[in-house]
């Protein structure tokens, strides 16, 4: 097992909960973490990340999809609105587009199920973390 670093930054303006980021150096796996004091318990929220960078093109590439399928639909309307025919091609983007929101939906599935190991680390690297906080 790696050796983990924790980071921890104060209350920011957007959240009043302490923020705590565990992340592995060796495999890049990031884990957030914020606490809340709620009635004399510390309640610990967290979001694993694996592989931030691929999942941020997935998002990247889902809007590139939107804005050209919008684009098309604008300028193939003013078009037809203006009777000019030379730009009835630009028609075809839009369900290109949607068949590309499709394919990168299916993607990201099989993505997210090969991401499965990293998510069982990171699951393990922080049970082992609170086992040992929490022994006297």
């Amino acid at each position: 097992m790696s050796s983990l670093s924790v980071t921890s930054s104060s209350a920011s303006s957007l959240s009043m909960r302490p923020t705590f980021q565990m992340v592995v150096p060796v495999s890049k796996h990031h884990l957030s973490i914020s606490m809340d004091d709620h009635g004399g318990e510390t309640r610990i929220y967290g979001r694993f990340a694996p592989r931030q960078q691929v999942w941020t093109l997935v998002w990247v590439l889902y809007l590139a999809f939107v804005f050209s399928a919008l684009f098309a639909l604008l300028f193939a309307l003013s078009s037809m609105h203006a009777k000019d025919n030379e730009w009835r091609w630009i028609w075809m983007l839009c369900p290109a587009s949607v068949l590309g929101i499709v394919l990168l939906y299916v993607v990201s599935y099989v993505g997210q199920s090969w991401s499965r190991d990293q998510i069982d680390s990171l699951k393990s690297q922080w049970n082992e973390l609170i086992d040992s906080v929490s022994k006297p």
